[in-house]
């Protein structure tokens, strides 16, 4: 268990850069998408990152409703 803390500590930030991209891809594949289950998916990934502060919320729900 302290080795996957101490990575996590060691590796922080490439860690949230990784976040940081797989929620940007997603961002973009669920605007290409016509249905609409996947962007509540991705709202209901991104409420749950938001609680972590991991990302903008206020920027990506703008995107998000305007994709809508």
């Amino acid at each position: 268990m302290s080795e996957i803390i101490s990575f996590i500590q060691n590796h922080w930030d490439e860690l949230l850069a990784i976040i940081g991209g797989v929620v940007s891809v997603a961002s973009i594949i669920v605007r290409l998408t016509p249905t609409m289950k996947d962007n509540t998916v991705l709202d209901n990934i991104i409420k749950v990152l938001s609680k972590f502060s991991i990302i903008n919320t206020k920027a990506d729900q703008k995107k998000i409703d305007n994709a809508k």
